[in-house]
């Protein structure tokens, strides 16, 4: 066990990186090969690879002890990973990855399906030195030179398994393996680890549990159940085993496969005995777990001993498990005239096939009969039919299921089939060439009465007068033809049809006892048919002879539509929908079917005599020509929802698809599966509508059955559309919008495309599908991705309108499959008005903000140089009567000119997108004041929902200032008027790029944010006017200038003193005054005032002034 936990726990023991923050290599063939994983606050994510770099591989190869980068390239990540880190700006000589500069811990936007993938150059390996499966443990570092051992300290032998059921086998009553190698519960005497049990058995890493007197049951994180999955589809009881892990399901490899394990599949299936079990052969997939080795007594393959994924990361597969099993097969009687007699098909591997009349036996017929409840096998032979692909069955006479029997190899080569009539059938037909010929026939178990050929009922007049009151003209032809011997048990009726017009109405006639056995047979000489003008809907049209026309509507009732689209295998009548222009000359003034009519050329019919003016002919609509599609695109199965109606496509309401039933019964008429969900409607609006679908039951497998309501005015109705279980979607990876890998995306899963079969008209279809403009080249490359299931050729095809008409089933390759990499010759361009900002453009085409999603302003922003995310989108008033793009993406886009699009009017204006890389910051004053942003062409004030230190200092150099000042708390003049906002900033501990805190968020009316840095100088009062901020260096360079004068005054006097006393002395002049000037210690003082105050009575505002001023001589 511990050697098990061992091989997928050590990669995490060399690579962890510090108590908090780790970062591995995961999902390659060695430990130092893989997609990046780092593991933060308790959670594993990976690495987007936006701006990916050679200097960041080598942060990833030595962070992790793996030596240098060898290669890296993109692939898949699992549908619904997160991303930690994105956008890495990495030097090379960081200790870790998320050392390098990076906007944050799940702060960048990243939206590809993708993740790098890097291999380094180390190579760890672990092996047992000694035999193939035991012996000391060695690891090495370099794939050649085992240098260590792992300590063989807390090892154990002992195995657990669950007792659980088919859809969770890692919940259940816990049984562990004691010494004698049998199962007991687990109780509190021998109570083991539930985490460990739950790793042991490779169903996840925790666990809940109860105990009971049964002992302890187990849940462990993991949801796993063994699944059965023929062409890529889940079936019950047949097909390539796969484990189902958590939704994902993997291949079960078969290198060791035996009838033991099969036995297992199915009777955990709940399916019976296994009928056939075998290994098919297949390349490029990746498996689960392979060498199988059950005991035959395992509740479930999972608790099986094999080989698993945890235990060596990848489980190459050359050969997948495959089973039958008994309830998968079952039997049926086709294309008969009742439930117990028909051709016999067989279901077995999910299709229904013929089965040969080759070594076909009374026994097989009983053991079918039997099992139909149709009584004993009667009679069998060959299928009028033409020869088909089919298989060979043999039963036992002691068969009681058609499981029971042997059943050979799907032949390539046809054979016919057989026909086989059950001891219960019976059933009643008219038998004829057509309208005007016929017998009547009933079939019974063993006997089949027919209409008597005597003279006494049956002669020319008899056969005249019928032709005649069925307007075909005379009789040609009748006769009464004899009995053959093998057929003189047959009984014969006879009836009396000179006076009646229908022969089922004719009065029933005892024959005399010396009357030959015959039959009655006639020809006449017109032949009447009955058609519409259009297939399946139009007007009604009747030839009689070589006249054809329109029957009066007067006369046509509700029951001859019935009876005219059955016969035309059309459905049932539908009410038309729209009023038509009566072009159909009518012929016909009325129609008389007969209460045993099956066939609308059969009525009796009155023609139109001359005198007669009827110009209104009879219109019919039959179910049959009412048509389903998913309108055809890059995606099959999945779009909008467009009925065929009397010639048109018509759009369909979402209120109308809100039927589960409905919705089943297009997607199965679309040979879609059944119905995933409803999805909106994206493309033009139009005139007409669908504006009600109502279908009578879960079993219809068409439109045709439901009642459909169509209304001419759209209004007020929103259009949906849907997307079925069996949905596809072609799309191109690894490169550009226009070129790359082809891949086939279905149910959460991508498979590779091959190349066989492609050429350039194959690329030019996927191309204009793509909206790529005309194909360019196409190449082979490698994949590591399973192949889809079909390939693609449209030769034959004619103008197919998607390359999915193109699609056909796959023929195995001998050789390895390459993938196709096709490039078109368009490559969308997506630009701004303006750099990080403005209006969005592809192609230089404005397009539209209706339905404009904020996740697809960060593709549009990510495609800009330096952009980074966006931060805001907006739409500008609607432009009349212009058309603008639309686009509408799925999650896993990363690119705007992946998304689909059209053109049509906006109802919401051009759409206008503002990034990360546009975002600018500013204080009201010198390193700080309030905070303003710049983001969406105007400066503006921010509210504080959050900012951490390191980003205050962050926020400091932006400004282009030293620092965070933290001793300034609150300035010395803090304004208090508030201000409503709209733009926040809301920083948490994970962000490292101030910019990316910047959101459009209304924080109402607030007082406006602030930030004070190093640099930033304080005021000295509270009611110093703003502009003394411009005006005091003035003010203070004036005072300095008088000092300097007043101190030159006194040194002058001084020294004209010393002069007078010899040295030097002061001379009076009398033209100066000295009365201005006082002691020398005395400094003139200037007091600071707001406008608004007066500082002293006997002072007065100068006129005029509303400003601060300055008052001199005044004490402050």
């Amino acid at each position: 066990m511990w050697f098990i936990l061992l091989c997928t726990a050590l990669p995490q023991l060399l690579f962890a990186q510090g108590d908090i923050n780790k970062l591995i290599l995961r999902d390659g063939k060695s430990p130092c090969e893989g997609h990046l994983q780092v593991y933060h606050k308790g959670e594993w994510r990976y690495v987007g690879d936006k701006n990916w770099k050679r200097s960041t591989e080598e942060v990833v190869c030595r962070s992790t002890n793996c030596g240098t980068p060898v290669s890296s390239k993109e692939s898949f990540r699992p549908s619904g990973s997160k991303v930690w880190l994105n956008d890495l700006n990495c030097n090379g000589n960081e200790s870790h990855l998320w050392d390098c500069e990076n906007p944050g811990w799940g702060t960048s936007n990243f939206q590809k399906d993708t993740a790098r993938k890097v291999q380094c150059s180390n190579n760890i390996k672990i092996r047992l030195d000694g035999f193939k499966c035991a012996g000391a443990v060695q690891y090495s570092t370099d794939g050649e030179n085992y240098s260590g051992y792992i300590c063989a300290d807390n090892w154990d032998h002992k195995r657990v398994r669950l007792r659980g059921n088919s859809k969770n086998v890692c919940q259940g009553l816990l049984e562990i393996e004691d010494q004698s190698e049998s199962w007991i519960p687990v109780t509190n005497a021998n109570r083991v680890s539930p985490e460990l049990s739950c790793s042991q058995m490779f169903c996840g890493t925790n666990a809940s549990q109860t105990t009971d007197d049964a002992g302890m049951k187990l849940k462990c994180t993991d949801k796993v159940s063994v699944v059965l999955m023929d062409n890529n589809k889940g079936t019950d009881c047949h097909g390539v085993v796969y484990i189902k892990v958590n939704d994902t399901v993997h291949p079960v490899c078969a290198s060791t496969w035996t009838m033991t394990e099969a036995k297992v599949v199915c009777r955990e299936r709940g399916c019976g005995r296994v009928t056939d079990t075998r290994t098919v052969s297949q390349s490029d997939l990746v498996g689960i777990m392979d060498y199988v080795k059950c005991s035959g007594n395992e509740s479930s393959l999972w608790h099986c001993p094999a080989k698993h994924r945890e235990q060596s990361k990848s489980i190459p597969c050359s050969t997948l498990a495959y089973v039958v099993c008994a309830a998968s097969v079952d039997v049926r009687l086709v294309d008969g005239r009742g439930r117990c007699v028909g051709t016999v098909e067989i279901n077995y591997e999910g299709t229904w096939q013929k089965v040969f009349a080759e070594r076909w036996t009374d026994t097989n017929s009983n053991t079918v009969c039997s099992y139909l409840k149709c009584g004993k096998g009667r009679s069998f032979g060959p299928s009028p039919f033409i020869p088909q692909l089919g298989r060979t069955v043999t039963c036992p006479p002691n068969a009681v299921h058609i499981s029971d029997c042997k059943i050979s190899d799907f032949s390539p080569v046809g054979k016919q089939g057989v026909m086989l009539i059950c001891e219960d059938h019976y059933d009643v037909f008219l038998s004829g060439n057509d309208s005007c010929t016929g017998t009547v026939m009933i079939d019974h178990g063993t006997k089949i009465h027919r209409l008597s050929g005597s003279r006494n009922t049956w002669n020319e007049e008899a056969a005249n007068d019928v032709c005649q009151r069925m307007n075909c003209g005379r009789a040609i032809n009748f006769s009464s033809s004899p009995i053959d011997s093998v057929n003189n048990d047959v009984s014969i009726v006879s009836y009396n049809c000179l006076n009646s017009r229908s022969l089922l109405k004719c009065k029933n006639t005892t024959l005399p006892s010396n009357d030959t056995r015959t039959v009655a047979t006639v020809t006449c000489s017109e032949r009447i048919t009955a058609n519409l003008t259009s297939e399946c809907w139009g007007h009604v049209n009747i030839c009689v002879g070589t006249k054809c026309g329109g029957v009066s509507k007067v006369s046509w009732t509700q029951n001859m539509s019935v009876m005219l689209c059955d016969n035309l295998g059309c459905g049932k009548p539908v009410q038309p929908i729209r009023n038509q222009k009566y072009f159909q000359e009518v012929i016909i003034a009325s129609l008389y079917p007969t209460a045993h009519t099956r066939n609308v050329s059969q009525s009796v019919i009155v023609m139109k005599n001359d005198r007669a003016r009827i110009k209104n002919p009879a219109y019919v609509v039959c179910s049959g020509s009412i048509k389903t599609n998913i309108k055809p695109s890059r995606y099959k199965c999945s779009g909008n929802v467009e009925i065929f109606r009397e010639g048109q496509w018509v759009p369909v309401c979402k209120d109308s698809l809100k039927s589960t039933v409905t919705q089943n019964t297009i997607c199965r008429e679309l040979k879609c599966g059944q119905a995933f969900k409803m999805i909106d409607y994206f493309g033009p609006t139009a005139d007409s509508v669908i504006s009600s679908i109502q279908c009578p039951h879960n079993d219809s497998d068409t439109v045709k059955d439901c009642n459909i309501d169509l209304s001419l005015v759209n209004s007020l109705c929103t259009l949906g559309g849907l997307q079925c279980s069996d949905w596809r979607q072609m799309e191109l990876k690894f490169n550009q919008t226009c070129s790359g890998a082809v891949f086939v995306y279905s149910k959460g899963k991508r498979s590779a495309v091959s190349a066989q079969n492609w050429t350039e008209t194959e690329g030019r279809r996927l191309c204009q599908d793509l909206k790529c403009g005309n194909f360019k080249s196409k190449e082979e490359i490698d994949s590591v991705e399973s192949f889809w299931n079909a390939s693609f050729s449209c030769k034959g095809v004619k103008d197919p309108e998607s390359i999915w008409d193109c699609e056909m089933p796959r023929v195995p390759s001998r050789g390895r499959q390459k993938q196709l990499f096709i490039e078109c010759q368009d490559e969308p361009v997506v630009t701004l008005s303006g750099k990080c900002r403005g209006e969005v453009k592809i192609n230089n085409r404005s397009v539209c903000g209706h339905n404009w999603n904020f996740d697809y302003s960060h593709l549009a922003c990510q495609e800009q140089q330096d952009c980074r995310d966006a931060v805001f989108s907006n739409s500008t008033a609607p432009i009349i009567k212009r058309s603008l793009q639309h686009v509408a993406c799925e999650s896993y886009h990363d690119k705007l000119g992946q998304c689909h699009s059209f053109e049509g009017l906006c109802p919401g204006g051009p759409v206008s997108v503002y990034c990360i890389g546009g975002v600018r910051f500013k204080t009201t004053g010198r390193c700080g004041g309030q905070i303003k942003v710049n983001y969406r062409n105007q400066w503006e004030n921010v509210c504080l929902l959050g900012l951490p230190s390191k980003l205050k200092d962050k926020l400091c150099q932006e400004l282009g200032c030293q620092g965070y000042n933290s001793t300034i708390e609150k300035p010395i003049k803090k304004s208090t008027t508030k201000v409503r906002m709209e733009t926040a900033l809301d920083c948490t501990s994970e962000h490292n790029d101030i910019r990316y805190c910047v959101v459009q968020k209304p924080c109402g009316t607030v007082q406006p944010a602030e930030i004070y840095c190093k640099g930033y100088v304080l005021e000295t009062t509270n009611n110093a006017p703003r502009w003394i901020s411009s005006v005091l260096p003035i003010i203070l360079g004036g005072i300095f200038l008088l000092l300097l004068i007043f101190a030159a005054v006194c040194i002058g006097k001084k020294h004209r003193k010393k002069v007078l006393n010899g040295e030097s002395y002061e001379v009076d002049d009398p033209r100066e005054n000295y009365d201005d000037i006082e002691a020398c210690s005395e400094i003139t003082k200037v007091e600071v005032h707001d406008s608004h105050e007066h500082t002293s009575e006997i002072f007065t505002r100068y006129p005029g002034q509303d400003e601060d001023y300055l008052v001199p001589g005044i004490d402050g």
